[in-house]
């Protein structure tokens, strides 16, 4: 049993008030960057200090014709453990600042 999988996998069966709970950790938050594919990490740090929300056209620029099957990888395993949030046009980094 691969012990990154069965983390992503245990995050993913959380409600959203326990999910919103470990995210409001630095120690998980630093945790699930580790454990998410390379490019879904660099999403995340692209969107970082992004305020407003980013257009899913935009989102798909940012994969190459080769690139494809990767991004969308990326892009499901961040919609799974909602970091994204996916509306028809636009994709938003959920952000839980305080």
């Amino acid at each position: 049993m691969n012990i990154k999988f069965s983390f992503i996998d245990y995050l993913c069966t959380l409600s959203q008030i326990q999910i919103d709970t470990l995210y409001g950790s630095v120690w998980t938050c630093q945790a699930v960057l580790r454990s998410i594919p390379p490019l879904a990490k660099q999403y995340i740090l692209r969107l970082m200090y992004v305020e407003s929300e980013v257009m899913l056209d935009t989102f798909n620029s940012w994969a190459g014709i080769e690139g494809i099957s990767k991004h969308k990888a990326a892009m499901e395993s961040l919609l799974k453990l909602r970091l994204l949030q996916e509306s028809k046009q636009e994709m938003k980094l959920i952000t839980r600042r305080k």
